[in-house]
């Protein structure tokens, strides 16, 4: 080739390259370039053999006798354009003929998708060029896959349409081979009947030989055969697909990019990082991994894999999917040096949703996935982890299992079981010998329960993803979804990080600040105002499953609900506080971001340990249309308790504590306010809130899911009343020692967190005077 002057420099060189790069690699797209060079080759071959102006050859040819016998000889050159053209195509042909015997051997793929569809568009193009270099055209064939190519830029094309299209292009093809015997039969006859030496030297008769003859046409085609084998391999995946599986499941698989299925955390994927494939959550982890924040490494599941999910019954699509998870894994494995399932290294997660539109709380989350019964006691007894590894395990327990169906209660009620068993307040005193029989008892009464664990860690990701994904349709999202006016089709995307342990000592934990004091809205001044815990894991806090200490000295001692607490991160771990509001100054000062919700949690007192673990635009509630207490009631006097107001201003209603409380006072009193209390918010309540108009709760802080749920529903709202303890199995609850029965009234403001006795009159605003 590369001595072949008559070519072009560019089509030699590019055939030299792609040579050399499938010779080193026989990779498909390797062999498709070397298949397209080819094709360029042979086309410019053909016209120089077939160009109508006279080539003149070069002889050197040398004649000679040999001395000893007297035999005469010659040798030399003899040099030709056109003949030289026309034996390297022989060699040319002969290596395209193998390329595309290789193409049909691989075969289609698996499933069939947009993706793939394009893929094989380009690949009867191929085959349509080699057909056309060999003389056999159709302009039917040239016309269906034109259909084929143009039908990618339509978002309504179905897929039995496109099994239509491949349809067409199986006839064209049938078509094309039967029309190149039929141009050839008429000629072959003419020319064995007047010389029948062909049919006398095989004993054969002229139908025979001629049958013989035009088999063979037909298998000189270069390609005809490997293209009809190629289109009816993909004909029988289609019409396998549409035997198995429904029109809405094919429609979802053909939409399906694989391609975009992975997005890794530290690596730009133009194509893909949007916030409606990422979801807000996975966009903005990349984001901070990009301004060299310290974000755990991991990668996003797309929502290409919700949108795909009713074909996941296809045992190929399913196949092909947990190979990808697979090689995602082993990416992460590399990545950090640990390995799922190894003792010695162990490879724990986190497995969280990230929809495009956020639902607090309200979805499936998993942490310390990958550990089991063996790796639990392995991890124990690495040195720090004595006490974490069994909480890290009874928490992947508690959460699994809470997929399967079970109340938080069950598992509440378990560790106050535990408590009084070893008169300890808090979970943070139990022993590590405690809280390893603590786990065990997690998995025990579970299983009684009828909970099945999975003891393999990547069945256990699987699970977990299959899981997170089925909890966008779990009754409480729906209900969300419904009150907001958001579509089912978002989807959700699906978070898998290495886990950070905010539990692994009294010098690690977690927690969520705003970049803003909320109570200043406008102030444009970057302050840390949130909520941190030590011990923990990021679940503690925003499920507002505990008592939060403040994140700076100034929220500390500024407001009543600190009241007796000594505590905050600046004063405890001054390296971690700075080095969170470094982050916050960089997002908002320097990047110009809007002001942010930031959730993060640390392993250690340094700086260092700092991990971000997601990162919002702040919910901002204008209040100024929020009514007021009227200060001039006699009601109006010390408030009976103080919390965090998170939402709404002043409010009045009527308590309740459940479902059957709230369905007997609106029977009772349509028109009356109601007020919800609760210990914490677990997602199963966001029922019950939707009905009420104002919220109360003991633990919880000002960034915990029942307060964002409270904004963004417009409730009233006030949590981490530390005065109030909820009684739900007697239907009561007490208010700084006073008891509250149902229908009572208590009035709060959930702009200063102060609450009143009784029902205080409103005033939408507060006049000058009183100012």
């Amino acid at each position: 080739m590369d001595r072949d002057l008559q070519l072009q420099s560019g089509t030699r060189s590019a055939f030299a390259k792609a040579l050399a790069a499938w010779q080193k690699k026989r990779s498909p797209a390797a062999r498709e370039h070397l298949l397209d060079t080819s094709l360029d080759a042979l086309e410019e071959l053909k016209a120089i053999i077939l160009d109508s102006a006279p080539s003149a050859g070069v002889e050197n040819i040398y004649q000679k006798r040999h001395i000893a016998a007297g035999i005469p000889s010659m040798y030399g050159t003899y040099a030709e354009p056109k003949f030289d053209a026309l034996g390297l195509s022989f060699r040319v042909e002969n290596l395209v003929a193998r390329l595309l015997e290789d193409l049909v051997a691989e075969g289609v793929d698996p499933y069939v998708t947009r993706d793939s569809l394009r893929r094989m568009a380009a690949v009867i193009r191929r085959f349509e060029r080699a057909l056309s270099v060999d003389g056999v055209d159709s302009r039917n064939l040239t016309a269906n896959v034109r259909l084929l190519e143009s039908s990618f830029s339509s978002h309504n094309f179905t897929f039995h349409q496109y099994h239509n299209v491949f349809q067409f292009i199986g006839g064209s093809v049938a078509e094309l081979s039967r029309n190149s015997v039929l141009s050839h039969d008429q000629v072959l006859h003419t020319v064995l009947e007047h010389d029948p030496r062909q049919c006398e030297a095989r004993g054969m008769s002229v139908d025979a030989v001629a049958e013989m003859v035009l088999r063979e046409v037909l298998v000189s085609a270069l390609g005809m055969q490997n293209l009809d084998r190629y289109v009816l391999a993909a004909l029988r995946q289609m019409s396998t697909l549409t035997g198995r599986l429904g029109s809405a499941a094919l429609t979802r698989m053909m939409n399906y990019d694989p391609e975009r299925l992975v997005s890794p955390i530290y690596e730009a994927k133009p194509g893909t990082d949007d916030q409606m494939t990422l979801g807000f959550k996975g966009l903005g982890l990349k984001q901070m991994a990009s301004y060299d924040h310290q974000v755990p490494p991991g990668f996003i599941l797309t929502t290409e894999l919700f949108g795909a999910m009713p074909a996941m019954a296809y045992r190929p699509l399913f196949d092909d999917t947990l190979q990808r998870l697979g090689v995602a894994i082993a990416r992460l494995e590399k990545e950090t040096g640990l390995r799922l399932g190894d003792p010695a290294r162990l490879l724990a997660l986190s497995i969280r949703s990230g929809a495009a539109i956020s639902l607090p709380g309200l979805m499936t989350t998993f942490v310390n996935v990958g550990l089991n019964d063996r790796l639990a006691e392995a991890l124990s007894r690495k040195p720090g982890f004595e006490w974490a590894a069994w909480d890290s395990y009874r928490r992947f327990l508690q959460t699994w299992a809470m997929a399967s169906g079970v109340d938080r209660d069950f598992f509440d009620d378990i560790m106050t079981e535990f408590k009084n068993r070893f008169g300890i307040e808090k979970k943070s005193e139990f022993s590590p010998e405690h809280m390893r029989q603590l786990a065990h008892e997690y998995r025990t009464r579970s299983r009684d329960r009828g909970v099945r664990f999975v003891d393999d860690p990547f069945r256990q990701v699987v699970g977990c993803v299959r899981k997170v994904l089925s909890s966008w349709d779990s009754p409480e999202a729906k209900l969300y979804r419904r009150y907001l006016g958001l579509a089912a089709e978002w989807g959700t995307a699906v978070v898998v990080q290495r886990m950070v342990f905010g539990n692994l000592s009294r010098e690690s934990g977690s927690g969520v600040t705003f970049t803003r004091n909320p109570l200043e809205p406008y102030s444009s001044q970057v302050r840390l105002f949130g909520d941190f815990t030590t011990r923990s894991q990021g679940e503690d806090l925003v499920g507002g499953l505990v008592f939060p200490a403040p994140i700076s000295e100034a929220q500390r001692l500024g407001s009543p609900t600190y009241q007796g607490i000594e505590h905050s991160l600046e004063k405890d771990f001054p390296h971690v506080y700075r080095a969170l509001l470094d982050v916050a100054r960089d997002l908002v000062a320097n990047r110009e971001h809007e002001p942010q919700e930031i959730e993060f949690t640390f392993e250690s007192a340094s700086g260092d340990s700092l991990y971000i673990l997601q990162k919002r635009p702040m919910v901002h509630e204008q209040q100024d249309d929020a009514p007021y207490f009227d200060s001039t009631s006699p009601l109006f006097d010390q408030p009976a308790a103080v919390g965090m107001g998170v939402s709404g201003g002043a409010y009045s209603g009527r308590v309740a504590i459940d479902t059957d409380q709230i369905d007997r006072l609106l029977a009772e009193a349509p028109k009356d306010a109601i007020l919800l209390l609760r210990p914490d918010t677990v997602p199963e309540d966001i029922a019950m809130i939707a009905r009420v108009s104002g919220l109360l709760t003991a633990r919880g802080g000002a960034t915990s899911h029942a307060a964002v749920t409270a904004k963004r529903l417009g409730k009233t709202a006030v949590v981490d009343c530390r005065a109030l303890e909820v009684l739900e199995h007697q239907g009561v609850a007490r208010l700084a020692g006073t008891e509250l029965k149902a229908g009572d009234w208590l009035s709060i403001d959930g702009r200063t967190g102060n609450m009143f006795l009784g029902r205080l009159p409103l005033r939408k605003k507060v006049s000058l005077q009183e100012c």
